[in-house]
């Protein structure tokens, strides 16, 4: 929530503390990462982009899918990744 609304350096100090006590594992602290690379600042930038004339649907919703998207694309290299070094024994 805190990177939605303010951005990478608040965010990231609070993800931080939270992988330290075992909240939140590593991996999901990497895919969310990659969420935040997209979608970071999500109300600080769309306000700016609404009050320099982009329309509200254009400044927010994008960036919102592309960030999604982005963590369910790592999340399925990483599983096609991981299955491609599997070892069959016979």
């Amino acid at each position: 929530m805190v990177v939605n609304l303010t951005g990478l350096a608040y965010g990231s100090a609070i993800l931080i503390e939270e992988v330290d006590i075992g909240a939140v594992s590593k991996t999901d602290a990497d895919l969310f990462n990659h969420y935040a690379g997209l979608s970071h600042s999500h109300l600080e930038d769309t306000l700016l982009f609404v009050t320099t004339g982009v329309p509200l649907f254009w400044a927010a919703i994008p960036r919102l899918v592309l960030g999604i998207l982005a963590v369910w694309i790592e999340r399925l290299r990483r599983y096609l990744v991981m299955r491609s070094y599997r070892v069959r024994v016979e």
